[in-house]
This record gives C-alpha cells, structure tokens and sequence, in this order.
C-alpha cells in the first residue's frame, strides 16, 4: 500500500542526522505529501504529484481509456506491469521514441493496491499537520496528473505552484528538465532554512 511505501521514507530519513527536504514524483509525490504531514520535514517538492483524498484524480480521457485494460490487475491486487501505448502515450509523451524505450525498459511492476488507493484518493493527509513549506511542479502536457490538479493540491496547502509548458508527466527527463531543477534548488534555497 501507500503507507507501506510512506514508512519505507520514514525509515530512510530516520537514518540520518537531520531532517531532509522530500522529493517526489508522481505517486512519490502522493508520499511526499502524507510524510510532510507526520514528520516534521524541512520542505516537500512533489512533482506532477497524485493527490490526497479531496481531490479527484481525472486523468485526460485518452489516458483513462487506456488504463481500463489494467482492471483485471486492480482487482486481483496482481501486480501491474506497465504497458509501452499506454505508459507512451500517458506518461512519456514528451520524450523522442529512443529516450522512451530506455525510460520504458528501467520500469518495473507497479503495486495494484498502491495504485488503486492513489487512483481512487483513499489517502488522506490533514494540511493543518503540513507545517513545511511544499513547493508543487506540474507539466502543462500532463495526461495522466493534469495541471488542474497539481493546482488544487497547492491551494490546499497554501504552496507555491509552478506549472512548466512543453513539459508532461516524466518532466524529470524531458528536454529542459535543468532548468525545473534549477528552479528547485533556488526555491529550496529561498524557502528553506
């Protein structure tokens, strides 16, 4: 599950000396947000991130469409092994064909119950218990987290937002993803102490 996911982070930051600044990306981002609530974390960036309870999760019809042929999976809590035309099309949609194969080939099986539990929002995170300051990046391109909803997450922590154009949801390998990190690090810089 999820949480299973949130204490592996917790386990990891309690070995070392001080409390960290959590990335994360997409379901990582899900996580990033449900550690910022337990811990008390020096800042969160969740990137093209999946939202807690309270925000519906609609990816772009497209997307939707294909991710049915995953149910089979979802319900028999088997794991998910990504598709390349739906992961392509949904996740990948702003690399070229050569650095989609690559990215394609390091995936791995997905966790049935993670996914349903992101998918359907059964992951709550109460934001008065946020007390980090939470940085949120969304792709304008994004099929599978759009825009609206990286929107919607911020509002509820009362975040910055930085929404990139010519960038999706794997905007960590996309063309011009320096210049996301960059920006990263001068908030990082700027907001953290």
């Amino acid at each position: 599950s999820i949480m299973d996911y949130v204490e592996d982070v917790m386990k990891a930051i309690d070995q070392i000396e001080s409390m960290p600044v959590v990335i994360g990306h997409s379901m990582g981002g899900l996580i990033t947000q449900k550690v910022a609530e337990l811990l008390d974390i020096k800042g969160a960036v969740c990137i093209c991130p999946a939202p807690p309870r309270g925000i519906r999760t609609i990816p772009r019809i497209s997307c939707l469409l294909k991710m049915m042929g995953y149910i089979p999976a979802i319900i028999s809590k088997s794991p998910i092994f990504p598709k390349y035309k739906v992961t392509s099309h949904c996740l990948l949609n702003r690399l070229d064909e050569s650095t989609r194969l690559k990215v394609y080939k390091k995936m791995t099986p997905e966790s049935a119950v993670a996914a349903k539990e992101a998918f359907l929002g059964k992951i709550s995170v109460d934001e008065s218990m946020v007390t980090c300051p939470i940085l949120v990046i969304a792709g304008e391109e994004d099929k599978a987290t759009p825009p609206k909803i990286g929107e919607k997450i911020a509002e509820k922590y009362g975040s910055d937002f930085n929404k990139y154009s010519r960038h999706a949801h794997w905007i960590i390998e996309e063309n011009g993803w320096e210049k996301v990190a960059e920006d990263i690090i001068q908030w990082i810089k700027k907001n953290v102490t």
